[in-house]
């Protein structure tokens, strides 16, 4: 792939402004565990579980290896579209 350079006119903090429009968002939801499953992820925070296909993650490096798993776990249930 040829090295491409992107330029975002409205500055870099547009893009989680437009990548949070069209998604859900949880802003100050500290995260517990996230869990990659055979159909999707599931994130569980305190008091609630979220279920989606993908999930953006902004943490530093240690943050993310405390709280992700590869494990192979059940179906989830509701989904997140």
């Amino acid at each position: 792939m040829a090295n491409k350079k992107v330029i975002v006119g409205a500055g870099m903090g547009s893009f989680p402004e437009a990548l949070a429009a069209k998604v859900n968002v949880k802003l100050e939801s500290p995260v517990q565990t996230i869990e990659a499953r055979d159909d999707g992820v599931v994130v569980q925070l305190s008091g609630e579980q979220m279920c989606a296909d993908h999930v953006v993650l902004a943490a530093t490096a240690p943050i993310v290896s405390r709280t992700s798993s590869r494990q192979s776990k059940p179906a989830c249930g509701a989904r997140i579209r």
